[in-house]
């Protein structure tokens, strides 16, 4: 009993906490040795509810009942149950995923298909080459061979109907409403009805997804799309960052730094700054291209706005600003050349740690 005890323990700590929001933890998962080999079973407050007999649990353990099943292996073969033990859908994938949204991933001998919770298929083709991990937007990723044998990249939904069709030769997850696709050794947009976008103007490299947005490279510079494509910076840039609440870093061709934002639809600041830092409880530190008695081109920290919140004043930005403070390093004598650390307010006042 100990031994099952600690071997319970062990199991439940080695698990994320965080569970998908449709899978349960009202079953827990334990481990027993049984004629020497290691199984796994569900338990309910405690007392067994399905006996340990499954070689592995999929997905998460500390919840892994995912739209009422849980994804089990046996005799080398994954299959699903329900809370009772039953057997919903039979073992014989290769390998599975759990449920989502009423559907399954799984990979037989012949392929990648989907599956409904009744364990019916939903693709009436062939099985595909490779289904990607994750639901985006109700699209999956899908890889299928073309005629010639070649691994071709492409999109279904949720009920395996084809969104466009399978020939990039790479793509990306949907978000906003719109994928990257490459065709042609360029990088294009495809839409949620499977039409492309940009073939006029395509980019250069996979774009980026980041907070809400994506970020694009063509030609060597960087810019901003948004909603179904539509541009928020174009591609001009030497390189944009993306930080909270919709504000950009952006770098010009000197050099130089300024901060967009896209709920302005504007610059809040001109190309002033060395250095930036991403915004952080509503202040950014910058580096300015000018020198005190005491620190050249110190930092000093701007708001959303763009406004000065504390004056140039610091050699360097250990930490941005969390729970009110910041660290902060600066000279705070002229005949003393080292560096004092100090925890600032948002006023730049000294403060405790």
């Amino acid at each position: 009993m100990l031994v099952r005890l600690l071997s319970l323990f062990l199991v439940v700590i080695s698990f994320s906490t965080a569970a998908h929001a449709a899978c349960t933890s009202d079953l827990q998962v334990f481990a027993d040795s049984v004629n020497g080999k290691k199984l796994f079973g569900f338990s309910y407050e405690g007392n067994d509810a399905i006996p340990a007999q499954f070689e592995e649990v999929g997905g998460n353990r500390l919840a892994p009942f995912c739209d009422g099943l849980a994804l089990v292996k046996k005799d080398g073969k994954w299959g699903y149950i329900d809370k009772r033990g039953a057997t919903v859908v039979p073992f014989e994938y290769e390998t599975a995923r759990p449920f989502e949204n009423g559907i399954a991933v799984v990979k037989n001998a012949k392929g990648w298909t989907l599956l409904s919770r009744e364990g019916k298929g939903l693709c009436a083709a062939e099985p595909f080459f490779y289904v990607g991990k994750s639901v985006s937007e109700g699209k999956f990723s899908i890889r299928a061979l073309d005629k010639d044998g070649n691994i071709k990249f492409g999109f279904i939904d949720q009920t395996c109907k084809a969104v466009g069709q399978a020939v990039y030769d790479d793509a990306g997850d949907f978000h906003l409403e719109i994928a990257p696709v490459l065709k042609k050794g360029q990088w294009i947009w495809l839409e949620a009805s499977g039409n492309e976008l940009g073939n006029e103007a395509p980019m250069t490299y996979k774009p980026d997804f980041w907070s809400n947005y994506w970020t694009i490279r063509r030609n060597g510079k960087q810019g901003v799309v948004g909603l179904r494509g539509k541009e928020i910076l174009p591609a001009i840039y030497s390189s944009v960052s993306c930080y909270e609440g919709g504000i950009f870093g952006v770098r010009n061709d000197e050099n130089r730094y300024a901060f967009y934002d896209v709920n302005q639809y504007g610059f809040i600041t001109k190309f002033l700054y060395l250095e930036i830092r991403g915004f952080s409880e509503g202040l950014a530190a910058v580096r300015v291209d000018e020198a005190t008695s005491l620190q050249p081109n110190p930092w000093g920290f701007i708001d959303a706005k763009g406004a000065w919140a504390i004056t140039p004043r610091y050699m360097h930005i250990e930490r941005d600003f969390k729970n009110g403070k910041a660290i902060v390093h600066l000279r705070e004598n002229i005949y003393v050349a080292h560096q004092v650390r100090r925890f600032i307010d948002r006023q730049g006042n000294y403060v405790n740690p």
